[in-house]
């Protein structure tokens, strides 16, 4: 694992679960929009570092 898809992927689950804690989400279908919305907000990290650097991350999309 790239350094970048380390950053992005711990970005990503720290979001999910912050989200999750905000949401108060209990259950799979809750915890499940947790972890889109987490998802999201990470892959427009990573696509504004790619568009800045003019480095891939790594991600195979």
């Amino acid at each position: 694992m790239t350094e970048s898809e380390l950053v992005f992927t711990s970005l990503a689950e720290l979001t999910t679960r912050n989200v999750a804690e905000k949401d108060l989400a209990t259950g799979l279908d809750e915890n499940v929009i947790s972890a889109i919305k987490g998802g999201r907000y990470a892959g427009k990290a990573r696509n504004d570092f790619e568009k800045l650097t003019g480095k891939k991350s790594g991600f195979r999309r």
